[in-house]
């Protein structure tokens, strides 16, 4: 007979201490008395969940029938919710499972031993409930004499009485996060890490802990929290001053507006462009002056480097890989247009279009149609909102705030249907065209001088499955350009040589097609 033994403990404090062990030892003692095989169940959970990581592995194994029984040194082991109790009894019984608590057998299955099993539930669920009142009321008392709940945080520590108060050795550490942060070089949390660990010789704190240090308002003197669904403020010692506080969080507003204006550049390679080297995405690196894309191996290592890992992320590429964002969406952009030139794919795709009858601008149409119905709904959603705040007798600055919104709205909306339009215009030659090679070459030129991002990244992303870089020196690099196309023409055995600024460029086209 094989037995699971089920050890649990509500918090990580009693894993620490001796009562897990305490509760093995029982279990094993008792298996191997009774000659029974046996396996071992560890939770640290709630007593008043059903849903338990280890416990649903042996609720699962009960039911495959691979364990006849179940071992607990207590029965508010098992649980200490009466639904949950009676959950759990309902799962023995059905699946015929015994039970065995501490030294004893029971016979929950009968109507004396679930009786009693009741009972020991319900004397459980009661015992929770008074553990739940004393940490409450325990909870509120430290918050009434001006405590804090939980950690403390770095920076500070309780005193004898449990009031929170100043630890001067961390709080130099942290007035000097401050203090590197606003330094102008400075325009990053690991900027930071790397100046203290410089200061101190070791690493202080991870990348994230002092991001989280520089954003937390106790710092500045004030800690909010919720108990029960309630706010609650305390006022503790300031470390960092008001100004530095208000200097601190203007450049973490700042730095955060470049960076999300970094995600809202168009880079029209971005997520195509992989390392030669290891084979791993090529990450956007970008400053005031240059952009680039570079191998991610090296800013992974330096990442791990600042966790003092020992981690390191190989590739045999020459000088990281790196290659002008620029460059190399002219080059694949250039590349791109010979290659479809020549490619029997595209021109049997538009001797199907040009019999048909549709128009080369009839391909800007449908966008514009879309963005003029947006506009029209932004128009109606305002006016809605307009008349509600004027007959609330809403602030006027309010309302001011909601114009200006709606007026930006259009303004960006109007710019992306006027370059359609314009786009529309190029290509309103249909009926003057002799046949689909002269409607594929006029096409193929428009797209060509195509200034819209939207519309680039669209019919990259149509043909082009992958950039594969590999930089043979410091200014040659060959290219292997995947695509979505059948034919590639004169290019399934040709490469494409293009020079730019000063840099060799040599492709090689490869058909990805099924």
């Amino acid at each position: 007979m094989k037995i699971g033994l089920y050890l649990r403990v509500s918090t990580t404090n009693q894993k620490n201490n001796t009562s897990l062990d305490y509760q093995r030892t029982l279990g094993v003692d008792f298996c191997k008395r009774s000659n029974y095989e046996y396996e071992i169940f560890e939770d640290v959970e709630s007593g008043g969940k059903y849903n338990r990581l280890e416990f649903d592995k042996l609720k699962l194994k009960v039911k495959k029938k691979e364990l006849d029984g179940i071992w607990v040194y207590d029965n508010d082991r098992l649980s200490r919710k009466m639904e949950v109790g009676i959950k759990i009894s309902d799962l023995i019984i059905e699946n015929g499972c015994r039970l065995f608590v501490g030294w004893e057998e029971k016979k929950i299955e009968s109507s004396g031993g679930r009786f009693e099993y009741m009972i020991r539930s319900v004397m459980s669920d009661y015992e929770r409930m008074r553990i739940k009142e004393r940490m409450d009321f325990g909870k509120r008392k430290l918050l009434l004499d001006g405590g804090k709940l939980g950690i403390v945080g770095f920076g500070f520590e309780r005193d004898k009485n449990k009031k929170i108060v100043v630890n001067k050795e961390d709080s130099k550490i942290v007035k000097d996060i401050f203090k590197i942060y606003n330094y102008k070089v400075v325009k990053s949390y690991g900027s930071v890490y790397d100046r203290l660990k410089n200061k101190y010789k070791r690493s202080v704190l991870s990348i994230s802990s002092i991001g989280r240090i520089l954003r937390d308002k106790k710092y500045n003197g004030l800690y909010e929290g919720k108990l029960e669904g309630e706010s609650y403020k305390i006022d503790l010692d300031k470390i960092i001053d008001d100004e530095l506080w208000k200097k601190t969080q203007e450049k973490i507003k700042i730095n955060k507006g470049r960076w999300r204006g970094n995600i809202r550049d168009f880079f029209e390679l971005k997520g195509k462009v992989v390392c030669g080297g290891c084979g791993n995405k090529m990450w956007v690196v970008k400053n005031d002056i240059y952009r680039y894309y570079t191998c991610n191996s090296r800013l992974r290592t330096m990442k791990e480097k600042r966790k003092d890992s020992n981690i390191k992320f190989e590739c045999n590429s020459i000088l990281h890989n790196n290659i002008s964002i620029d460059n190399l969406e002219k080059v694949v952009w250039d590349g791109l247009f010979k290659v479809l030139q020549n490619s029997e794919d595209l021109k049997n795709e538009y001797k199907k279009r040009f019999d048909k009858e549709i128009g080369s601008k009839e391909r800007f149409k449908g966008i514009r149609i879309h963005l003029e119905g947006k506009q029209e709904r932004i128009r109606s959603e305002f006016i809605k909102k307009l008349e509600g705040f004027i007959e609330l007798g809403i602030d006027k600055d309010i309302i001011e705030q909601l114009n200006k919104k709606y007026q930006n709205d259009i303004f960006e909306i109007n710019k992306e249907i006027e370059s359609l339009r314009d786009e529309e215009k190029k290509r309103d030659v249909k009926d003057s065209l002799d046949g689909y090679l002269e409607l594929l070459k006029l096409d193929l030129n428009n797209d060509y001088k195509m200034t819209r991002n939207k519309s680039r990244v669209k019919l990259i992303d149509k043909y082009i499955e992958s950039v594969i870089i590999d930089r043979i020196d410091r200014n040659e690099y060959r290219i292997y350009l995947n695509m979505y196309l059948k034919d590639l023409g004169r290019y399934e055995k040709e490469d494409l040589e293009i020079s730019e600024n000063k840099s060799f460029y040599i492709s090689k086209i490869k058909s990805t097609h099924l």
